[in-house]
């Protein structure tokens, strides 16, 4: 089985299906680098490879090579994964005694005096926790502002509306009151640009929101030097 999407970033190929086409990890080119899916979850492809694509139909038809990743995950076959967690148990103290609802963790290895002192550590700067969204404070636009470098020569592109369940629904729909409510969106209404929301399941059973800037992103010309150098901002700060 392989995977060709025009929308995605990367063309995949299943271990299974690379072997049944007669081919074997010594016609692989090395792949370095991880890939990250919507719930920041990575994996080392085995390889990568070149293969013929055949696109269009009789008698318009035209054949370029793809590059495909060779991936061992099949998701068709469900498989327990290892989770990342805390190297130690952990133990909940309320560092608001105004709120009980305000729990952080400490480890449970910690000295009792080493414990005490973190959690009034904890407490002395409790206004730096942001407890819920509007905990965050706005930066005004005339301190920073954000501008999408957006290529004019870029056609604009709409997506379809894709339709969702009546689970992912109503989160949607409470993820976005919830920032409408406290200025973190507002409403905009033009034709240019349309992109459909995803939602992605994490792992404690909560929906995370985001958004396919896929077509967006390809039309943003890459910055190589987005930041300065990190000797230059702490030269800055002294």
């Amino acid at each position: 089985m392989g995977v060709v999407d025009n929308g995605s970033a990367t063309n995949i190929i299943f271990l299974e299906a690379f072997r049944g086409m007669r081919f074997t990890e010594r016609d692989l080119k090395a792949c370095p680098l991880p890939l990250y899916g919507f719930t920041d979850d990575s994996l080392v492809p085995k390889g990568m490879i070149d293969l013929p694509v055949t696109l269009g139909a009789e008698p318009k038809i035209r054949m370029v090579m793809a590059e495909f990743l060779v991936d061992t995950i099949d998701p068709r076959i469900h498989r327990e994964k290892p989770t990342a967690g805390p190297t130690e148990e952990l133990r909940e103290i309320c560092v608001s005694e105004e709120d009980p609802t305000r729990i952080q963790k400490v480890g449970s290895n910690l000295s009792k005096d080493m414990a005490d002192n973190l959690a009034g550590f904890l407490k002395k700067n409790l206004d730096v926790f942001a407890w819920v969204h509007a905990d965050m404070v706005g930066i005004s636009p005339k301190v920073m502002c954000h501008k999408l470098n957006i290529d004019s020569k870029a056609r604009p592109i709409r997506h379809k509306r894709r339709s969702i369940d009546v689970e992912c629904s109503k989160a949607l729909k409470d993820e976005i009151d919830k920032l409408l409510n406290i200025n973190f969106i507002r409403e905009v209404k033009y034709p240019d640009w349309l992109s459909n929301p995803v939602l992605v399941k994490k792992s404690n059973g909560k929906w995370q929101t985001c958004v396919d800037f896929t077509d967006l992103n390809k039309v943003c010309p890459k910055d190589n030097f987005p930041l300065p150098q990190i000797d230059q901002l702490v030269d800055a700060t002294i």
